[in-house]
């Protein structure tokens, strides 16, 4: 009993000292930052999407054949409707896809050099993309006498024309070929309709720096310890993506994030203008 006692007495001595250890720091400065390039402050169109496919037997299986009996490379298609109101078409604003020129650089803690973190391939100004709109907007419409039977349509949302829903649309919109185009396809204006702006598969995934056959995902992510400078470059290619229609020019905008926390005070110009070829150029020092 005696020994059990002192056992009991011991571990309850051990405790605070373990307590008292956890307190302690551990010993490393590293901390995670990462930079975001987005262009944003785009005017494009709106559109309203739906996914569409034709069900004549009404077996849950979408046909692949139109109901005129032309064959359908992609039976399940997104089709798209321009917005209007008041009989005029309207447009929001929001982010786009946009390819830019990047450099990355870091002068770390206790030296004066420059080391750049980017690629060779991240300074072509085709290399790297902003990412996608991600914007829903308000007032959707179903798409009423647009989708009748044998077609089936599930309602995506009213979307900005530089959503990756858009821009990526597999619906062949093409007028020197109606092949693959659903039953009402021109409208009493003679305009192609439900046809989506965009240009099937050409932009991709949103990048920042790495290699053609390997390139890396935005965010770009490294590591940094205190002291640490980061210096970002960043310029806008003349002209826009495959697919993307938009009625003015982005801006080019640079974000960036201290372990999930957002920096505020940077150094520098990380709003460009709208200007063509615009570009940002700022630095940040973790403390």
């Amino acid at each position: 009993m005696r020994q059990l006692v002192c056992l009991a007495v011991l571990a309850l001595c051990l405790i605070p000292m373990a307590g008292c250890d956890s307190e302690q720091p551990q010993g490393s400065d590293a901390q995670t930052m990462q930079v975001l390039i987005q262009a944003g402050n785009a005017s494009a169109g709106l559109y309203d999407v739906w996914e569409q496919y034709y069900d004549a037997n009404l077996d849950g299986i979408p046909d692949e054949t139109d109901p005129m009996g032309n064959f359908l490379p992609q039976p399940v298609f997104v089709a798209c409707r321009r917005a209007f109101q008041n009989g005029q078409p309207i447009s929001g604003t929001g982010k786009t896809p946009w390819e830019y020129s990047l450099e990355i650089s870091i002068i770390r803690a206790g030296t004066t050099t420059i080391e750049r973190l980017t690629t060779t391939e991240a300074l072509n100004s085709t290399f790297n993309m902003t990412p996608y709109s991600d914007e829903f907007a308000t007032g959707a419409q179903p798409p009423g006498n647009d989708c009748l039977p044998p077609a089936v349509c599930n309602s995506i949302g009213r979307l900005l024309g530089t959503n990756r829903i858009v821009i990526d649309s597999t619906y062949d919109a093409d007028p020197q070929d109606n092949m693959n185009l659903p039953v009402n396809f021109v409208d009493n204006l003679n305009r192609w309709d439900l046809a989506c702006p965009g240009s099937p598969l050409l932009n991709g995934e949103p990048r920042m720096s790495g290699t053609l056959a390997a390139p890396l995902p935005s965010p770009f992510t490294m590591g940094l310890e205190k002291g640490d400078t980061i210096l970002v470059k960043a310029r806008k290619k003349i002209g826009e993506p495959n697919g993307v229609e938009v009625f003015s020019e982005p801006t080019l905008q640079g974000l960036v994030y201290l372990n999930g926390l957002q920096i505020s005070n940077l150094t520098g110009t990380s709003v460009s203008p709208s200007d063509q070829a615009a570009g940002i150029s700022f630095s940040f020092t973790v403390n």
